[in-house]
């Protein structure tokens, strides 16, 4: 006949206490979240910069097709600052300001929106007179 001895599990310890589960479980739950929160800041900042950068590339073609027509039509537009407002595609609002290069074009007003600019100077043609003037495009979108 087999004789069953009893043991002393402070002598003998051969698996983890309940309180070292329920610590690592809870370590494992913090580790958890701050892994999902980061993934999830990451995904928000890379369709943030993908709005940008399509907004930067449609401000880039909107001044590039401002400025052929400039240069198609040959005309100068009146003296002073002249608005030109579009909207484009993805619910983005597109302004085109004309000013001379001394003049600064403020950003636009808006709550809670966000904005690229893109501007370039070019020279026309007042008759007998050559006229620089500044073309800013502003591209305005909603977060």
């Amino acid at each position: 006949m087999i004789k069953l001895e009893p043991r002393n599990v402070s002598e003998h310890p051969n698996g983890f206490t309940l309180i070292e589960v329920l610590a690592s479980i809870v370590l494992l739950g913090i580790i958890f979240v701050i892994f999902y929160q980061l993934v999830g800041f990451t995904a928000l900042s890379k369709d943030r910069e993908s709005r940008k950068d399509g907004a930067i590339q449609l401000a880039n073609e909107t001044l590039q097709e401002t400025l052929a027509s400039i240069s198609a039509a040959e005309n100068t537009p009146a003296a002073g600052s002249q608005n030109e407002n579009k909207t484009g595609s993805n619910g983005m609002s597109i302004l085109i300001n004309e000013t001379s290069p001394e003049q600064d074009v403020p950003p636009p007003s808006g709550s809670k929106s966000e904005y690229v600019s893109v501007a370039a100077i070019t020279l026309l043609s007042d008759g007998d007179n050559i006229v620089p003037r500044k073309l800013v495009v502003t591209v305005r979108w909603k977060p």
